[in-house]
């Protein structure tokens, strides 16, 4: 034996005990994506029935567009922003108006 190991006694064999802690890790994994929640898409709100402001990120998720065609849109006066302290949001009954127009150039 060296002089910088240690010695531990166990009731395992040194590969028995690796086998154990390997199946009790994947009980643990198996417990926990069983207790996972359904991913929500980030245009949900739980509880309530539509989500009532959209950021700049949503809007390009929405639409498959980049922010520079956000800007544009608001420089057209197609998309009306709000600001709420230092942010910019986009009101629900804008976004579906927009929606429904079908009227979007990217």
């Amino acid at each position: 034996m060296s002089k910088n190991s240690i010695s531990i006694l166990m009731n395992y064999e040194k590969e028995a005990f690796w086998a154990q802690m390997r199946k009790i890790i994947q009980e643990e994994f198996a417990k926990l994506s069983l207790k996972a929640e359904p991913a929500t898409s980030t245009l949900e709100v739980p509880g309530m029935t539509y989500k009532p402001l959209y950021n700049s990120g949503e809007i390009c998720q929405l639409f498959g567009i980049t922010k520079p065609t956000i800007y544009e849109w608001i420089k057209n006066g197609v998309l009306k922003p709000v600001k709420i302290q230092s942010r910019v949001y986009f009101l629900h009954q804008d976004v579906q108006q927009l929606i429904q127009s079908g009227t979007i150039e990217k």
